[in-house]
């Protein structure tokens, strides 16, 4: 902060380069910023609607020629066989997470109803290739195979790609949230927006590089350098959820990568869980470029016994994915703080909150059949 004060201070014409480091000349960027009118609500959350609603394919860029230019609402958790089977009356609850009901709840996340029809969903396909490439998942055949765990990653880094994306337009967009503001609030807001959007150009990097491995291994349908651990359900999981994170740490809280190496690309991790024919799966995918963090990552997981396992495994999730979405009777029937501590979990997933130590929630009672293996 003392630095950037310093280069306000030496600003003496309108013309000289803002201190905030846009590029633009003072007067057309934080000249008289004090007495700018701030975004409105309105349009803060018009400019959240057009970001995280932007309409385009993340198909492999050598296949964009057979795009049908209709983008749909692609579900990034599906609908038939795993959404359906948890709803009630056609609804899941979700973590109301959106600028929308922050503001409405005076920025506390909250659970409510969501149509399955709406769940999981994100403009990131057309429609030719959405049903392309994830026929085989789509059409409810369910096999430990590479393939089945390849097009479960590639699913789940395809929306983390989307989401990612748009939380940097918004990043982006915050630089106009000092408007109005005293200069040392300007200098606070800048620098956290200024890392904000580092830490997010970074993480694009390294999606984008795994991104086109994965586009290479799905046009040539060369699925045999995905690992996976799998582990089946009896029955159906109260929950489900898509996501892919850089694991930091494993289940013993073992440190696996450093995050704040901006010059390193980080190994990446996708998960999901899903219901199928049988019960349901919990699925772990990642790339032989990525082992050495994930298959570290998924030993420490494997190594636990079927209820340490489980309890660990929702801790996780409720730390390290919003696209989470869970069966209406089940969290109605949780107790008071159970709720609670779930909810911190998901509140607090920015603050280094671990997943290793035991909490005391027992909230699900899976059964888990076997164990499905492939790291070397």
């Amino acid at each position: 902060m003392r630095k950037e004060k310093r280069n306000i201070k030496k600003i003496k014409s309108r013309n000289d380069p803002c201190w905030c480091g846009s590029g633009l000349k003072n007067k057309k960027c934080h000249n008289d910023r004090e007495h700018m009118k701030p975004p409105t609500i309105q349009e803060i959350k018009e400019k959240f609607s057009k970001n995280y609603g932007k309409e385009y394919c993340l198909c492999p860029i050598s296949d964009k020629v057979n795009c049908s230019g209709d983008i749909i609402k692609a579900h990034s958790v599906q609908k038939s066989g795993v959404l359906d089977k948890i709803a009630l009356n056609g609804h899941v609850y979700e973590f109301d997470y959106s600028f929308t009901g922050l503001v409405k709840n005076n920025d506390n996340v909250i659970v409510k109803k969501t149509g399955i029809n709406k769940a999981s969903t994100f403009t990131g396909f057309c429609g030719y290739h959405d049903n392309k490439i994830f026929e085989t998942l789509d059409n409810y055949t369910y096999s430990t195979t590479n393939e089945f765990a390849f097009l479960m990653g590639y699913r789940a880094i395809t929306r983390e790609l989307f989401v990612k994306s748009a939380q940097k337009k918004m990043f982006e967009f915050m630089r106009e949230m000092d408007k109005g503001k005293d200069i040392t609030s300007q200098v606070r807001i800048q620098m956290e927006a200024s890392t904000n959007i580092l830490g997010s150009e970074t993480g694009l990097r390294d999606l984008e590089s795994e991104k086109k491995i994965f586009d290479d291994a799905l046009l040539n349908k060369d699925f045999s350098k995905v690992k996976y651990l799998i582990i089946n359900l009896s029955n159906t999981p109260e929950y489900v959820c898509s996501g892919a994170i850089y694991p930091e740490h494993d289940f013993s809280g073992a440190q696996l990568q450093d995050l704040s190496n901006l010059e390193k690309k980080m190994d990446l991790l996708t998960f999901s869980i899903i219901s199928n024919q049988s019960g349901g799966a919990i699925v772990f995918a990642w790339l032989e470029n990525s082992k050495e963090a994930c298959e570290k990552f998924v030993k420490s997981l494997n190594a636990m016994n079927n209820t340490d396992l489980l309890n660990a495994l929702t801790r996780f999730i409720f730390i390290t994915t919003e696209n989470l979405f869970f069966s209406i009777d089940w969290w109605d029937n949780l107790s008071k703080n159970d709720k609670e501590k779930l909810l911190d979990r998901f509140n607090r997933a920015t603050d280094d909150f671990d997943y290793w130590s035991p909490d005391g929630i027992n909230a699900i009672n899976w059964v888990i059949t076997s164990r499905d293996v492939k790291i070397t």
